[in-house]
């Protein structure tokens, strides 16, 4: 068995020993992730050299138990899209076909296992990965073509509802302080339609509606006001996440 001294290191960050923090290259690269024999193996080397602190040795299960749950998920990230996407071709096809979205296999994912079609992904250690889920305007789309080509059953507008409830719940953990800020309406919009809008642009539709602030906003852009003047897009979204939150 070969391994090499960043399997090491990984090993030796997972249970805690000092080591330098791995950057986001060798999170992602296979090379630098032992598989699950090799980390027993570099486990008991550090064992064998008394590598392993007393106080770490008493945990040593727990911790080995949460590495090798973070080694599945990594593998499963790493290797996951590749047969996702190839499951998923003839709707990733027709997606792209019919609509101007960037959608992937990972949101058609997603979007199956919100609604309970058995497509949620469950390692061996019994955890449960859930892909990130899409902006809601990108789930109906994919819950449209989902139907139109019979990969899911069921009454279109139960299913309809059912995603439009499960977005609302999600939009209204937005909102926890009871009056809502700029930072619900960025949240809002991100959740809904995966868009990025920012305090200047949020500034700009205030002032074009009338909505009068305490104070003058100093985080707007004043080297060149048309930074802050938003598309329409995201001029509609920020209105709809302003009519939500009952502020205008």
């Amino acid at each position: 068995m070969n391994v090499n001294g960043q399997n090491i290191r990984f090993v030796r960050r997972s249970l805690g020993l000092h080591v330098r923090t791995m950057n986001k290259s060798e999170y992602v690269n296979a090379y630098f992730i032992p598989d699950i024999d090799k980390y027993n193996a570099i486990v008991e080397a550090l064992k064998y050299f008394n590598k392993i602190p007393s106080d770490i040795l008493t945990n040593l299960d727990q911790l080995t138990t949460k590495a090798k749950e973070q080694i599945e998920i990594m593998k499963f990230k790493q290797n996951g899209l590749k047969f996702l996407n190839k499951k998923y071709k003839v709707i990733l096809d027709y997606l792209k076909e019919h609509t101007d979205y960037k959608i992937d296999a990972n949101n058609v994912l997603a979007v199956k296992s919100l609604l309970g079609f058995d497509e949620v992904v469950e390692l061996a250690s019994g955890q449960k990965i859930i892909n990130k889920i899409p902006s809601y305007d990108k789930a109906v789309v994919i819950l449209d073509a989902l139907l139109e080509l019979n990969i899911i059953q069921g009454d279109k507008q139960e299913l309809h509802n059912k995603l439009q409830e499960l977005y609302s719940t999600k939009v209204m953990q937005v909102n926890k302080k009871g009056k809502p800020n700029n930072q619900d309406i960025i949240d809002y919009v991100k959740i809904m339609y995966g868009l990025n809008v920012n305090n200047a642009m949020i500034s700009y539709v205030r002032k074009d509606k009338g909505i009068q602030k305490k104070r003058n906003d100093s985080r707007t852009v004043t080297k060149n006001e048309v930074n802050r003047i938003p598309k329409e897009k995201h001029y509609k979204a920020i209105v709809e996440a302003m009519e939500h939150f009952n502020m205008i």
